[in-house]
Parts: C-alpha cells; sequence; structure tokens
C-alpha cells in the first residue's frame, strides 16, 4: 500500500480556535497521522509514518491554546495545567458525513519563549471503533465466561501496554451490539476507546466519565453509579483501598464490575487486592473478595511470528464450587490454592504460550522470555507470601 501524501501547511489566521483544530485534526487523519503537537510558540505538528511534519503557517500563541482546553476539558483545565498539572482526558470531533474522529490527549505545563509558561497538548489517534470481540482470540470457556454471568467482578490484570482497555473495549462493543437492557457506566483515566459508531442496540445504554475530569477519584465514580441504576460498572483501576471496597460493594449488591489492575498473575492478583487493607481488616474484605470475585484475566502481548504482537492469557475463574473452597480455606492458603486451580484448568500463561507456539503464532524467542520473567514473579510472591505466613 502507498503512503499518502504530506499535506500543505494549512494558512492560519490572526485566530487559532476550535473550527481551526478541527481543520487540522481532520487534515492530519486524512493523511495517516498517529499524533498531532501543539505546544506554546511553535507550530502545528503531526507524526507522519514516524516522522514529524509542520502542519501550521503560524506558532501559537499560549492564551488559544489555553483556550482550547477549556473549551475541551473546562473551566479549569488551564488553569489546573498552569499551576503545575497535567491533564488526561478524551476529544473528540465530528467532521463531514458524519465521521467521528476521537484522541487521547495529554496535557502537559511547558516553557514558553522568555522563560514564560506555556503548554503543550498532545492528541494520540484512538481507533474509531473498539476491534470485535470474536477477533481477540478468546478460548471458547474464556468467551462464554466473560460474558455469561449476572454479578461479580471480572477482572482485566497486565502490565501498561498489554491490552487491557483493548479487550473491555471489545466486550462492552459486543454487549451493546448484541445484549438489549444493559446500562453500562464508564469511568476511567482517560477514556481509551468510545462507542459513538459502534451500531448498537436501540435498548441500551452507555455512559464514560473521565477522572478526575468529570469526577474526582475512581471510588466516587462508582458510589456515583449506584445512584444511576447500572446493570455494569467499569473502574478503571482498582488502585487504592477506596476503589477496591466501593467495587466490592457494587458487585455483592447484584452489579456486574469490570476493572483492571497490575499483576503478574492471578495469583499475584488476588495476593495483592487482599492485602491493600489493612491486618485488622483484612480478612473480613478477603471474604468479600472471593464472594465477589467472577473471573480473573491475566494479559500478556509477546511477538507474534508474522512480526506483529499477539496476545496471551492467564484466567481463572470462579465458579461456586471453587469460590466456596477458597471460603473455607485459611487466608494464608488462598493464593496457592488459585495457583493451583489455574495450573490444574491448564489455563496458565505458560500453557497459553505453548498452543500459541504450537499454533505457529507466537514467537518461541519471544515466548522463552516471558515465561523466564513469569518464573522469577512467582518465586518473588512465593517468598512474600512464606514471609506473611510466618
Amino acid at each position: 500500500m502507498s503512503e499518502r501524501a504530506v499535506p500543505a501547511v494549512l494558512e492560519i489566521g490572526s485566530v487559532f480556535g476550535s473550527e481551526e483544530l478541527k481543520t487540522a485534526l481532520a487534515v492530519a487523519a486524512g493523511a495517516g497521522a498517529s499524533d498531532v503537537f501543539i505546544q506554546s510558540d511553535e507550530p502545528v505538528r503531526m507524526r507522519l509514518h514516524g516522522r514529524l511534519h509542520v502542519l501550521s503557517s503560524r506558532e501559537l500563541r499560549t492564551h488559544e491554546i489555553s483556550a482550547l482546553v477549556s473549551d475541551q476539558y473546562g473551566s479549569n483545565g488551564s488553569t489546573r495545567l498552569l499551576a503545575g498539572n497535567d491533564l488526561d482526558y478524551t476529544h473528540t470531533e465530528r467532521i463531514d458525513r458524519g465521521k467521528t474522529l476521537s484522541y487521547r490527549v495529554n496535557g502537559t505545563p511547558v516553557l514558553a519563549r522568555g522563560g514564560q509558561s506555556g503548554i503543550e497538548l498532545v492528541f494520540r489517534t484512538i481507533p474509531s471503533e473498539p476491534p470485535k470481540l470474536v477477533s481477540m482470540g478468546l478460548e471458547p470457556e474464556l468467551f462464554k465466561a466473560i460474558l455469561d454471568f449476572d454479578e461479580g467482578i471480572v477482572l482485566i490484570v497486565g502490565t501498561t501496554g498489554s491490552g487491557k482497555s483493548t479487550t473491555l473495549a471489545a466486550v462492552f462493543a459486543h454487549l451493546l451490539e448484541n445484549v438489549d437492557d444493559r446500562i453500562i457506566r464508564c469511568y476511567e483515566s482517560p477514556a481509551e476507546f468510545t462507542y459513538w459508531n459502534v451500531r448498537r442496540r436501540p435498548a441500551s445504554i452507555i455512559t464514560q466519565s473521565e477522572v478526575p475530569r468529570h469526577l474526582e477519584s475512581f471510588d466516587r465514580g462508582v458510589r456515583n453509579s449506584l445512584r444511576r441504576t447500572p446493570t455494569d460498572i467499569m473502574v478503571g483501576e482498582l488502585r487504592d483501598r477506596a476503589t477496591i471496597e466501593a467495587g466490592l460493594t457494587a458487585a455483592i449488591t447484584g452489579h456486574r464490575v469490570w476493572a483492571t489492575a497490575h499483576a503478574k498473575d492471578a495469583a499475584a492478583t488476588v495476593y495483592r487486592l487482599i492485602n491493600a487493607f489493612e491486618e485488622g481488616n483484612r480478612e473480613v474484605y478477603a471474604l468479600d473478595l472471593i464472594q465477589a470475585l467472577h473471573l480473573i484475566v491475566v494479559q500478556r502481548l509477546v511477538p507474534s511470528v508474522s512480526g506483529g504482537r499477539v496476545a496471551l492469557r492467564e484466567w481463572c475463574h470462579f465458579a461456586p464450587s471453587f469460590r466456596d473452597a477458597l471460603l473455607s480455606a485459611p487466608l494464608r492458603s488462598v493464593q496457592q490454592l488459585v495457583r493451583d486451580r489455574v495450573i490444574a484448568g491448564r489455563t496458565s500463561l505458560a500453557d497459553a504460550a505453548q498452543r500459541a507456539v504450537e499454533a505457529g503464532t507466537a514467537s518461541e524467542a519471544g515466548v522463552r522470555v516471558l515465561l523466564e520473567g513469569e518464573t522469577r514473579s512467582v518465586q518473588s510472591l512465593d517468598t512474600k507470601e512464606k514471609h506473611a505466613g510466618a
């Protein structure tokens, strides 16, 4: 496929406002640019095929960029920036023929000419719609488990850049396209995908609120959602005790709760969530967590044979019988029982890696690096558990 031509520089008059930005973003999108850069005392630039190109005929002034931030983020956006905070938010533009362009925006305070305070905005293109869930390579049992439940917590776990948000977005798009009467409340920082272009069923609702742009914290978002009759609540990340507690409350009171977390495997995920609570309350919250958990999916991206990347997934389904076994076991044994369940069910990352290599989809060298890292992680977790139980 031939590369699209670099567009001509846009002539900018005395004002660069919302309409001029819309034009610049549309031109960049038409050329296939991945990013657009707007900075005080610099021209607008775009990244196209890895190279930077000037897009505007003149440099932009800080007050122009500040006005854009206030228009997109809210009246306090530029104030937060110039007070030393950065911003992450989603921006959407509707252009000709109903086409929608979506961007993940980062705003950062920077030095401007003459030592003045300036602003840089980086617009990174977000796909116009999430990928299809059927294209994500989920095993049939995992596909069923991730969709077929009435209440509880589904955790998508992995390191930064492992595709957690992509997997969740594919799930929500599938629900919106195929299931009636779902009311999905999303709280994200920022929103990685939007759903305007999803052909959803009329009897479905999805709303997206960004933290802290719309609500100040994830736990406040969860509590807010409970006043809005949700069927599903998505929490961008279970990152602190207050958010975990709010998520548990929502799940135990009959809601589906979707969230992401950072951990190496399913056992480590349970370990981290339990140990987020103080020792005196830990056992009570551990029981709540076990009762609430429905599914943990751990995702890693490794090099594919074709040169891209392929997702490997470990997963643990907390079926009623397994949940009962965990509830009757000593707290110090829970992590090992989760690990044993994953190994016995052949749903570990190692099993996924072996299947991918045998199918010819994953690079054996990339898989080897992954598994060596996972072995070190498990050994580290074992050491922590022994110290905790001593």
